[in-house]
């Protein structure tokens, strides 16, 4: 019996993942598509992901390895979406993301012939403000998506997308937005008769 219980404690014990983390994705992800949003998020941000108000979690997130989480207000996340936290992930306010969404922070050195696959190599994901990732998009590695870019579905995306972007295909091109679409040359309100 004490050498169960020494098996369990190391199992328990320090891993990639925390153990709160762990403990909320199983509460969360036995609540219903498309409901309880409110509780999934509390039980996120009790498990130690950071996550602004407003933002809605519709379905399950698959987190795993030990770099934080942070997710900024007015979002909205379907689900099932696997995001990997061996380095940091930063996802913007009011971010749209669809089903089946890949975020891979870790990927490996190109080694010898003996062993192609090298030594870890980790790279946080950062995601601007007011981004849409389409379903099935997956973004690897050190990829950043600037502000109000938006990520086909299907597609893989490394490195850069700038703002105002479209990156589509397997690997991702971009292709800006049209001008009218854009945050700086977009249609302004119309404030030249206040009284309405």
């Amino acid at each position: 019996m004490k050498k169960l219980f020494h098996i369990l404690a190391s199992e328990i014990g320090p891993g990639p993942t925390p153990w709160r983390l762990e403990i909320a994705q199983r509460f969360a992800s036995r609540l219903p598509f498309l409901s309880y949003s409110r509780l999934r998020r509390a039980i996120y941000v009790w498990g130690g992901v950071e996550v602004g108000a407003g933002t809605a979690l519709m379905g399950h997130l698959r987190l795993w390895g030990s770099e934080r989480l942070r997710i900024g207000a007015h979002g909205s996340f379907s689900g099932p979406i696997s995001i990997n936290l061996d380095a940091p992930v930063t996802i913007g306010d009011r971010v749209q993301i669809a089903h089946d969404v890949r975020i891979i922070t870790v990927g490996h050195r190109i080694g010898p012939w003996t062993q192609r696959a090298g030594e870890p190599e980790r790279r946080p994901v950062s995601i601007g403000d007011g981004c849409w990732i389409g379903a099935n998009a997956t973004l690897l590695p050190g990829t950043t998506l600037g502000a109000g870019s938006i990520v086909s579905a299907g597609a893989v995306v490394n490195g850069e997308v700038p703002p105002d972007h479209v990156a589509s295909g397997n690997p991702a091109s971009c292709m800006p937005l049209p001008r009218a679409l854009r945050r700086k040359d977009g249609p302004k309100p119309d404030v030249s008769d206040p009284a309405g």
